[in-house]
């Protein structure tokens, strides 16, 4: 083993700008790319690639730290014992962002038969009840319907003051409802853009929305660790559910309206009695965080997307886990295709983009594989089964035909 140089911060080659520019600069970029505690959000500059892996990241704060020291030279607690248990550093500057040493795994593509460019990154990706459209949720404040077999924007809904987080059609298609940043949930006319009634009432960042099936609530899930049910033709409240003890990520309704899920950062998963709001049960899913939850169109399974790629699936009636599955990256994303034969998952990360695999449900082998441009955070079947849209942090919306030996 080589001998161990003494680590030092690099010497400019150039004067650095005054101290207080550069902190000015490094607060307004935190402002812009921090999510609600703290963590970077996903795709707000896909150009800068220094941080881009904390994305999602709890590393957020450690990264900002490291950055600030090294730029005015000053010493790191520990530093020579980090630089002994790490040389030889990379040469490479962006010393936090070690996607480039990972090695890309090369599959067969299928190209996809549409790709939307958004001006912000895409948080959610919804599709209307017949298919004919497909909604979105972006960074930009906005979201957006297209057509799906013409890509042509259709309809944009206005009124957020920060970043759309999620998005739902109601189940004749007439509404939408949407969940954003500036903590509040909307419910808008799909055809008109209209904003009918502004859901105000969480205290964080509204991460999901869902319409009960029987058409006559919208659930709400916030970083305030609280899930809302409000009136779909009114607005009104009808109550708050409490329980989870960090943000609440997602949602999602039985098909048969009597039972709700709900998926968290405290690593649980809760089952609400939609008609006492309840809770009937708990899953002790992850000791990390539930990113994304859905239960298939026959009520049989639930699926859930953890930190770090990891999915896992349990049967309804007895809520016994049956299939835990590795993966790899910060965000995983799932969904069930409408005849509850196979459901899809999501991995990867900014560096190498993201994946989008279809699995049996019965085994959970992959049966078909299709690749993003971007870390994928939100997943989507067509009513009929026959596309699937993933939205990215890269700014698309990419859709691909479902392969006919996957169906």
């Amino acid at each position: 083993m080589g001998r161990v140089r003494k680590f030092e911060p690099a010497v400019p080659q150039s004067p650095l700008p005054a101290a207080a520019e550069i902190l000015s600069g490094l607060q307004e970029f935190y402002k812009q790319t921090a999510r609600p505690d703290g963590s970077f959000q996903p795709g707000v500059d896909p150009t800068y690639r220094g941080m881009s892996d904390s994305a999602y990241s709890d590393l957020a704060a450690v990264t900002y730290a490291v950055t600030m020291h090294k730029t005015f030279g000053w010493t790191l607690p520990h530093e020579a014992k980090t630089a002994e248990f790490l040389y030889p550093l990379p040469r490479d500057p962006h010393l936090l962002s070690w996607g480039h040493l990972m090695p890309v795994v090369k599959t067969r593509e299928h190209s996809p038969r549409l790709s939307l460019v958004l001006p912000g990154w895409v948080a959610a990706v919804a599709y209307s009840p017949n298919g004919d459209r497909i909604a979105t949720a972006s960074a930009d404040k906005l979201a957006r319907t297209f057509d799906v077999k013409t890509s042509r924007e259709l309809v944009t809904f206005k009124g957020h003051d920060d970043a759309v987080a999620a998005v739902q059609f109601h189940p004749d298609g007439k509404l939408l409802a949407t969940g954003s940043y500036d903590h509040t949930a909307a419910i808008w006319d799909a055809a008109s853009g209209k904003l009918l009634h502004r859901l105000v009432g969480h205290k964080g960042a509204v991460m999901s929305v869902a319409f009960s099936p029987d058409k006559t609530t919208v659930a709400t899930a916030g970083i305030d660790q609280t899930i809302k049910l409000w009136d779909a033709a009114t607005g009104g409240l009808k109550t708050t559910l409490t329980g989870h003890k960090s943000w609440v990520n997602a949602l999602a309704y039985h098909p048969d309206g009597d039972l709700l899920a709900s998926a968290s950062s405290d690593g649980t998963i809760k089952i609400w009695s939609a008609e006492s709001a309840m809770p009937v049960h708990s899953i002790d899913a992850t000791n990390a965080e539930v990113r994304s939850i859905a239960v298939s169109q026959d009520g049989r399974h639930l699926a859930a997307g953890l930190r770090y790629g990891k999915v896992k699936l349990w049967t309804t009636t007895d809520w016994q886990e049956r299939l835990s599955l590795s993966g790899h990256g910060d965000m995983c994303a799932v969904a069930f295709s409408p005849d509850s034969k196979q459901f899809a998952t999501t991995e990867g990360d900014w560096n190498r983009g993201g994946t989008v695999k279809i699995r049996d449900i019965a085994t959970g082998d992959v049966i078909a594989r299709y690749q993003h441009t971007g870390e994928i955070v939100s997943v989507a079947f067509s009513p009929e089964g026959d596309t699937i849209a993933a939205a990215g942090a890269d700014k698309t919306v990419r859709v691909w035909n479902v392969a006919r030996d996957s169906r």
